[in-house]
């Protein structure tokens, strides 16, 4: 515009003379004035629009300058938020894992806490069985006394009795061994039992009824085969036991039983060891050293036994031997859960 407007006065002044011969001067000039004017008030506007295009491209250039902060500022938001959202994320998983895992363990104590339930009732009626069995027993003392008198006072009277009244004794003691089996073997010990035999073998000519002899030789196997399982497991003599059991077979429940017991023997007795191996790794991988880890320990160490009295089904009765060693494990772990059951462990070997 500015290049323009130097042509148009470039152009006035060199046709000023030629203007000059053909038109008035005066007219000429008030006219270029005029143009002029005109061209100047344009100039101005030109040049305000200049100013304002300017002030207009500063502007937005600040904006944009804004605008390219605004979203390299959000960018970098951006990857915060994603951190925290990758965070958020590996937490969450964690945390439901962790969630599972304690569902785990809360199913785990409820299956224990039964557990426990069961034991200490099993443990009730144990108490209460060995209650009655002692009176049972108590009573059988009794009828014992009374037979050891009766043949007290038969050896007494043999001195100086007649031979009828060793007879007497003879057929007293054949007519208590005429009883059913079981019913003999809850009424007998074997020292009474080997007593007997001895008398009725010393005077067997005077006895009516042999099989008597026959009783007593089943009733003594019977009590030497149940006494080894008051003692740890020993395969020969376990075996040697089993075989005069199976060669002979009065009618008698408690019999068989037993042969059941001895042949489950074995099984039961290397179950109970592997339940106190379990105890004794507790032992080595954890120490109670407060009442909360006490506690804890003793949580975990009182299921290792359950589980091996449930799962064998483990009859006290009928093994004296391990229930007088889970006991013995009891009374040492309760005084403390520290302590160490090796010596124990070494009594089922």
């Amino acid at each position: 515009m500015i290049k323009k407007l130097h042509l148009i006065f470039s152009l006035i002044i060199f046709s000023a003379p030629i203007l000059s011969a053909q038109e008035d001067p005066l007219e000429k000039i008030v006219q270029l004035a005029s143009e002029k004017a005109k061209l100047e008030v344009e100039i101005a506007h030109i040049k305000k629009d200049r100013d304002s295009l300017q002030k207009l491209l500063s502007i937005n250039k600040k904006i944009t300058d804004d605008e390219n902060e605004i979203i390299a500022r959000l960018n970098d938001e951006k990857i915060v938020l994603e951190k925290e959202n990758s965070k958020f994320k590996n937490d969450l998983q964690n945390r439901s894992d962790d969630f599972k895992k304690l569902q785990k363990e809360v199913m785990a104590l409820r299956q224990d806490s039964i557990k426990t339930q069961k034991f200490r009732q099993q443990k009730t009626d144990f108490e209460k069985e060995l209650k009655k069995k002692d009176e049972v027993i108590e009573s059988l003392n009794s009828e014992i006394l009374q037979k050891n008198q009766v043949i007290k006072k038969i050896k007494d009277e043999e001195k100086i009795a007649t031979g009828e009244a060793t007879k007497s004794a003879v057929r007293e003691i054949s007519n208590f061994y005429t009883r059913e089996f079981d019913a003999l073997i809850s009424a007998s010990n074997k020292g009474s039992l080997e007593r007997d035999r001895d008398f009725i073998k010393k005077h067997e000519k005077n006895m009516e009824d042999k099989s008597v002899l026959a009783t007593l030789n089943y009733l003594i196997t019977f009590f030497e085969s149940q006494d080894l399982l008051a003692q740890s497991f020993d395969k020969s003599s376990i075996n040697s036991a089993l075989s005069k059991l199976r060669e002979s077979s009065p009618d008698s429940k408690k019999w068989k039983n037993l042969i059941k017991t001895l042949e489950s023997y074995e099984n039961q007795t290397n179950a109970l060891k592997e339940a106190l191996e379990a105890i004794k790794k507790i032992d080595i991988e954890m120490v109670a050293n407060n009442p909360q880890t006490r506690k804890m320990k003793e949580e975990m160490i009182l299921p290792k036994l359950s589980d091996f009295i449930f799962n064998y089904d483990f009859n006290y009765q009928a093994y004296p031997f391990l229930t007088s060693t889970i006991m013995d494990v009891i009374k040492v772990k309760r005084g403390n859960p520290n302590s160490d059951i090796s010596e124990i462990i070494k009594k089922l070997n």
